[in-house]
Formats: C-alpha cells, sequence, structure tokens
C-alpha cells in the first residue's frame, strides 16, 4: 500500500529538518570539530654564551588544539611557577628567560600542552651555557730546531666549553697557516705540527682558537711564540707519529668522525695507511 503524495512530502520536510539541525551535518557544514593538541613547534635545545648581551632566551612551544591549548614548562622534570613579574615568563605557549645565568637556569625543560581533551608533552630541550677564556698574557718561549726536522709548537688553550676549532697565524693577521702535506693543526689540542721545516717557517707563530655558539661566534690570540731555525741536519731518521687518534672513539650511525695522524720525517712520511699497513678503504 503506498503512501500519500501529500503525507510523503511532510516525511520529507521532517527528515530534511532532522538533518539541518543534527551535530554531524553542523560539523560537515563547518563547524569547528573538536581535537586534542598536536605540536605544531617544539623548543630545541641551546647553548647560551655566558658573556652574551643577549637579554633574553626564548624556547618555542606551539600546539594546534580546539578548543585551543593552554601551556606549562617543566624544568629538569618539575613543574615551574611562571608568575608575572618573574624572570621566567610565558608568551603564548613559548617560555621566556630574562637575564638568563648558568646557576640557576642550565637544565631540561619540556613544554606541555593541555585542552580539555588531553595533554601531551615535547621532547626535551637542554638549556646549556658556554664559555671561553682569554690565554695566558705570559710571553712564550722560542721554540729552536734543526732545518728538515720536524717540529710542533703547541696551543694550550684557556679553559672552555665546548669544544673549540683551531687556526694558526705567522707573524700578523690574517696570515693563516694552510693545512697541507707539511702542516697539521690538531683540532684536538689546537697544537701546530710541521712536518719538515725549511727557511719560510720562520718568524713568530700564533695559536687562534674559535668556539662557537648558538648566538655568538668568540675568537682569542695566543701571545706569539718565535720558531728559530739552526743548520740544516743531514741525518735521515725514521718517521715518528706526534699527533695520533685514540684507542677507542665512538660515534652514533651516520655521524663523521675524524681520525688524527701526522707524523715527522726525513725523508716525510707519507700519511693513509691502517695499522695493518694496507691504504684504508674509503
Amino acid at each position: 500500500m503506498g503512501i500519500p503524495p501529500r503525507r510523503k512530502s511532510h516525511l520529507l520536510l521532517l527528515v530534511a529538518v532532522v538533518l539541518v539541525s543534527s551535530p554531524a551535518w553542523s560539523s560537515a557544514r563547518g563547524s569547528p570539530a573538536t581535537f586534542g593538541p598536536v605540536f605544531e613547534d617544539q623548543p630545541l635545545s641551546l647553548l647560551f654564551p655566558e658573556e652574551s648581551t643577549e637579554e633574553k632566551v626564548t624556547l618555542a612551544c606551539h600546539a594546534r588544539a580546539s578548543p585551543p591549548a593552554t601551556y606549562r614548562w617543566k624544568m629538569n622534570g618539575t613543574e615551574m611557577k611562571l608568575e608575572p613579574g618573574s624572570r621566567h615568563q610565558l608568551v603564548g605557549g613559548n617560555l621566556v628567560i630574562i637575564n638568563p645565568t648558568k646557576g640557576q637556569d642550565a637544565g631540561v625543560y619540556q613544554c606541555l600542552a593541555s585542552n580539555p581533551v588531553g595533554t601531551i608533552i615535547s621532547r626535551e630541550a637542554v638549556l646549556r651555557f658556554g664559555f671561553l677564556q682569554e690565554f695566558s698574557k705570559e710571553e712564550r718561549d722560542p721554540v729552536k730546531t734543526h732545518e728538515g726536522w720536524g717540529v710542533m709548537l703547541p696551543c694550550n688553550p684557556p679553559a672552555h666549553y665546548p669544544g673549540l676549532s683551531y687556526r694558526w697565524l705567522l707573524n700578523e693577521f690574517p696570515n693563516f697557516i694552510p693545512t697541507d702535506g707539511r702542516h697539521f693543526v690538531s683540532q684536538t689540542t689546537g697544537n701546530l705540527y710541521i712536518a719538515r721545516t725549511n727557511a719560510s717557517d720562520l718568524g713568530n707563530y700564533s695559536c687562534l682558537a674559535t668556539s662557537h655558539m648558538d648566538f655568538s661566534t668568540k675568537s682569542v690570540f695566543s701571545k706569539f711564540a718565535q720558531l728559530n731555525l739552526a743548520a740544516e741536519d743531514p741525518r735521515l731518521f725514521a718517521p715518528s707519529i706526534k699527533a695520533r687518534f685514540p684507542a677507542e672513539t665512538y660515534a652514533l650511525v651516520g655521524q663523521q668522525v675524524t681520525l688524527e695522524c701526522f707524523a715527522f720525517g726525513k725523508n716525510r712520511a707519507l700519511p693513509g695507511k691502517g695499522f695493518t699497513g694496507r691504504r684504508l678503504s674509503k
């Protein structure tokens, strides 16, 4: 038995009204959905120079959420009290540290983003403080060797954190010593090695140590040390390794590793041999 046309139109109208007023229909038409926080920006580890003129450090944090997220921060696993007027300010989701100091602010930070649906916690961000002191002001003793012999000039870098990169000057800036088959600058100790000296090596040498940090780069120079050469000694002598890598070196998969090895000798030894005597494979 069929439905009369007039009654069928009333039923269609009722179905249309129900669809328009239902939550699913409203969501399909563009009303905001409810969902928990999803990070769009998380804090990154920072190395802050202790002598920096910057007056603040910012650790970023932002999450997409509906309703919008609220933010909290932890330092070394303990929730921070972010109060108005304190050195630690919450700006949006970011943590701003005013006049940071190593004693009070070095540590591990995490951001927490919350809304009624749930809470998420960011990856850890480590705030460290770097420094590089000046070289000693004491005059450096002259270094003397025979022409044709190898020689090492010590850098003796000042206290620092983290590690440094090293270069050497001959007589004046910016006359840097090239790193070639005859000259070698250890990036572990900063020492300069000359495999076989000649008359062009006479002069005054200064070690340049550079610290690379997130906010700045700082370099310091040592006092000059004079290199003097005595008359050439005609005797030959066997190669002797002066800069060597440690017995064990650890590295992550895919990480670049530098192994230092440099020898004196007359005639000069050729680098590139492994302990087995075979050339190292690439």
